[in-house]
């Protein structure tokens, strides 16, 4: 397989999610980082998953009382027929993915604006492009224009790791932070200090082989897959895998 990692954003909202403290209604978002959306067979179950460092981060509700969670995971597991029922599928433009961006180090570029200013006055005026003019017994005319200008302006363009890094150091700061500096410091180095959330059982567990039940595979990795090998070792080698590949290319993903 070719040698990336995506940053996969996810909005959670997960009722009665089983915390360490118990049962909690979790509503936040989970970063993750993962070279694909892999596809998970168990007997006739099926589930989407993603596999590398990640932070999960928002507010749970315990006892009645808010609680502040923020969790390092390594695999998301959950059943993609139970996403967004109601919202409609995002559609992005993949011929030009550019977006518009005021950082001053990004490339410019030069666009041309027509702008078009609607005018009302009162009296005998002369308007450069007269559109009505209304006229009332003993009173003023009024007359109704429009000045058409071309304009000339700069604007920034981003694209790949710049975009990246404009996205998620602005509004997702606030989950992207934990995971540069868990990567930073090596928090993520060991799989043991991550742990699976398991979005369609609702439990958080920690990355280790007795939560892992054994019998899952991954399909796109089915024929590389040794007959004795099980779940827990191909989690552990993808999750080893996409954190080699962080730390090589680390000035695309840490800043």
């Amino acid at each position: 397989m070719e040698e990336h990692v995506l940053f996969w954003l996810m909005d959670l909202q997960i009722p009665d999610l089983n915390f360490e403290f118990g049962k909690a209604n979790f509503q936040g978002n989970a970063l993750i980082t993962s070279r694909q959306l892999w596809s998970l067979l168990r007997g006739s179950t099926v589930r989407s998953c993603l596999i590398g460092p990640g932070i999960v981060l928002g507010n749970a509700e315990a006892l009645g009382k808010p609680v502040r969670v923020e969790e390092r995971i390594g695999i998301i597991i959950f059943d993609p027929t139970e996403m967004r029922l109601d919202d409609p599928t995002p559609l992005v433009n993949i011929i030009s993915p550019e977006v518009f961006d005021p950082l001053e180090t990004s490339n410019s570029k030069e666009i041309e604006r027509i702008i078009e200013n609607i005018s009302v006055q009162k009296g005998k005026v002369l308007i450069p492009e007269e559109l009505t003019k209304i006229k009332h017994r003993a009173a003023l005319p009024i007359t109704m224009g429009r000045e058409v200008s071309l304009i000339k302006s700069k604007v920034r363009l981003v694209s790949g790791v710049d975009r990246a890094r404009f996205v998620l150091g602005g509004k997702h700061r606030a989950v992207y932070g934990p995971l540069a500096k868990g990567l930073k410091e090596r928090k993520f180095h060991e799989s043991e200090l991550t742990k699976v959330l398991k979005a369609d059982t609702k439990k958080l567990e920690k990355f280790t082989r007795k939560n892992i039940e054994p019998d899952w595979t991954i399909i796109e990795q089915y024929p590389k897959i040794s007959s004795k090998s099980d779940a827990f070792e191909q989690f552990l080698k993808e999750y080893q895998t996409v954190l080699d590949t962080i730390y090589k290319h680390k000035e695309a993903f840490i800043y």
